[in-house]
């Protein structure tokens, strides 16, 4: 594999870096008009040396190709990414109410809400605001009743959705700006009326349809729990309402891509409608009819399923490969990955920034540069023995292209993968089959009765394997960190380790073992400076006190409602910032009396960490003062104290007051007002958010 051997990416790669130039350069906020004109500029030029016989005319021409090409990657990510509205534009929007929206996606059901993607049509004013915002409907009959294309009127206030204001958490605001939403809501049910339905994409209406429907018929079958979230995920990638805690199992596994429909779903049920038309292979006429039978089905499936980053790209690649087999034209890998990512990114240039998308490719690289040579290690003649060699081989070369980049954004690794792939992935495919058939014979109450018996009988022994091998001593190894810097370095560690063994060249081994030792002494360095942390951070998690004490990694979190590492609270708001900083903490709960080790004392409300006092102020104590007022680091105001400030002042003095985010507005605002005029310093958590000290 060589790049002029591959044409396409003399356009893949200059698209690929307009895509980072408009994504990461802010400073580049060019006018979209400009960027057409400047791609129209390098084209014509372009066109106009490529009829020139000078070799170096060529040469040129192909360079002003390749930045038109960059132009227009930076034209169309600036175009979706950028900024769609003025500052009077967000004024209107933030400033009305009553709003007319149509519904964008189906709606999932959450604990209290249902949560619904909008985009708006107007205001009452009948002025045309064009923008998609997340919106929470308190859940009811009627909410539940909602359907993708339906018109709402609602009644709310919207608000920018923010930014996470702790350290290393999940960034929701990046996240839904990748999908044009910058605006959330929430709306209570006496605050929105239905207007009825309008025209839709009839493709994503009547595939959203069949999901409702193929789901319906697997409830109606009897099919419940685990079972239903487990089929319904499988088949038709219907897991928006999966436990959590099932998520995390088959995770701890190493078989989460078992629950979202993938390339490897598409993949199968390719090859079983190939295998049910093979009587079609008797003519070149039957042939195209059967590809064009299986083209459609694949894409009819992709859009049933949700149309998902890895089912979009497996789809695109066996269109290609299909047409290219009844052409007789040798379809090489490559060529066809390379060409459904240029494809994809076209369309959606912010799909190279989900990972899901980057997780699929990366999976299909590594298959395609290593299962080869992993499976011709070793010599296998037994048939059985070459099947699961095989299988075994291809989960190994997925998980060397794509361990870096899980451990960056999920910090762990499921040790036993090979174990759990091995039976689960055959199973997976026996249980779409038994799918398939149990919808295919629901209209028929005798049979689809025992079709669906054996069908919540293969569930529960997939369930059975991957609770069994997610409950093995050391199934998982978590709070791993990597740097996208170190994710980088032990990427091109891998590639250049390839490269050594295919050509057998010293220059790539002193590469990767330089991009090696980069990887390491970055890592060492962190590790060292982590070592010497001695700090205590206070986290912004809405009507929650959450508090780290570390020293050195070693570290106390204190809460009042985080009881394990299990709650929302943590994963959300904690999990990264301890991961990244090698903190191993220890929860105890704010009612806790005493705690004491070689750096933290705990004493009802007073907190001694090493050089430093802290003062918890709660509702309902009470404080008198004696004589001078007691010195302190931090006071915390917590839950709304009752207490006058003027009295606390003449017991503490203090160096900073610390306002956490479970006091209410007027509480927070009486302290704010008092240390303003007392001249004392304060930090709000709700309005700066997360504060380490």
């Amino acid at each position: 594999m060589t790049y002029h051997n591959y044409p396409i990416l003399k356009v893949l790669i200059p698209y690929l870096l307009g895509i980072f130039l408009a994504y990461f350069g802010d400073f580049l906020q060019l006018k979209n008009y400009l960027s057409l004109i400047t791609i129209l500029v390098f084209l014509l030029f372009s066109y106009y040396l490529s009829k020139k016989k000078s070799i170096k005319a060529h040469y040129f021409a192909g360079g002003l190709l390749q930045i038109a090409t960059l132009c227009v990657g930076f034209f169309i990510t600036n175009s979706q990414f950028a900024s769609p509205f003025s500052q009077e534009e967000l004024n209107l929007i933030l400033e009305n109410k009553l709003w007319t929206a149509r519904l964008l996606d189906e709606p999932i059901e959450k604990k209290k809400s249902v949560k619904i993607t909008v985009s708006f049509e107007g205001d009452v004013k009948q002025n045309r605001v064009k923008q998609k915002a997340v919106l929470y409907i308190q859940k009811d009959s009627n909410a539940l009743q909602l359907a993708y294309g339906d018109m709402i009127l609602i009644y709310t206030s919207l608000s920018l959705v923010e930014k996470n204001k702790n350290p290393e958490a999940f960034n929701q605001q990046l996240f839904l700006r990748r999908k044009g939403v910058y605006f959330t809501g929430y709306v209570p049910s006496v605050a929105w009326h239905a207007l009825g339905s309008r025209s839709v994409n009839p493709i994503k209406k009547g595939s959203q349809y069949l999901q409702n429907i193929f789901s319906s018929q697997f409830a109606d079958c009897g099919i419940e729990g685990k079972e239903y979230d487990i089929i319904t995920a499988i088949l038709l990638g219907a897991d928006e309402t999966m436990d959590s805690e099932l998520k995390s199992q088959y995770a701890s596994a190493g078989v989460s891509h078992i629950l979202s429909v993938s390339g490897m779903h598409v993949g199968l049920m390719f090859m079983l409608v190939n295998f049910l038309l093979k009587p079609l292979d008797i003519s070149r006429k039957t042939k195209w009819v059967k590809i064009v039978i299986i083209i459609i089905f694949v894409w009819f499936y992709a859009a049933v399923t949700g149309l998902s980053p890895s089912v979009q790209r497996a789809a695109v690649m066996f269109s290609f490969a299909s047409v290219g087999t009844i052409l007789k034209r040798n379809t090489n890998i490559y060529h066809s990955l390379f060409a459904s990512l240029f494809i994809l990114l076209l369309i959606k240039p912010m799909l190279l920034f989900e990972i899901g998308f980057q997780l699929s490719y990366l999976a299909v690289f590594g298959i395609v540069l290593f299962q080869k040579k992993i499976c011709n290690i070793f010599k296998i003649k037994n048939k059985i023995g070459l099947y699961f060699w095989e299988l075994a081989s291809v989960s190994i070369a997925a998980q060397i292209a794509t361990f870096p980049i899980s451990i960056y954004y999920f910090g762990q690794f499921p040790n036993y993968f090979l174990i759990s792939n091995l039976s689960i992935i055959f199973l997976s495919f026996v249980i779409m089959i038994t799918g398939i058939i149990t919808l295919v014979v629901s209209f028929f109450p005798f049979i689809v009765k025992w079709i669906s018996l054996i069908l919540i009988y293969e569930i529960k022994t997939m369930n059975f394997i991957v609770m069994t091998v997610e409950q093995l001593p050391g199934a998982v190894t978590d709070g791993i960190y990597y740097s996208f810097f170190q994710t980088v370095m032990l990427y091109l560690f891998i590639l250049f380790l390839y490269l050594f063994f295919q050509k057998r060249r010293g220059l790539h081994l002193i590469l990767g073992l330089t991009v090696f030792f980069f990887f390491a002494a970055d890592f060492s360095v962190r590790q060292f400076v982590n070592q010497q942390r001695n700090e205590i951070t206070l986290y912004s998690t809405p009507k929650v006190l959450a508090m780290n004490f570390n020293d050195g990694g070693r570290a106390y979190l204190l809460s009042d409602s985080i009881k394990n590492k299990n709650a929302m609270q943590y994963n959300f708001s904690i999990k990264n910032h301890e991961r990244k900083n090698k903190i191993k903490s220890q929860i105890i709960g704010l009612d806790t009396a005493f705690v004491k080790n070689r750096h933290l004392m705990k004493h009802n409300n007073f907190i001694f960490f090493s050089d430093r006092k802290v003062y918890i102020l709660s509702r309902q104590q009470k404080l008198h003062p004696t004589g001078s007022p007691m010195k302190l680091d931090y006071l915390i105001i917590h839950d709304n104290p009752k207490i006058s400030p003027e009295i606390v002042f003449k017991v503490f003095d203090t160096h900073l007051v610390i306002i956490d985010e479970t006091n209410s507005f007027y509480s927070e605002k009486k302290w704010k007002n008092y240390c303003q005029q007392a001249k004392i310093d304060y930090y709000s958590i709700s309005e700066k958010g997360s504060l380490s000290l």
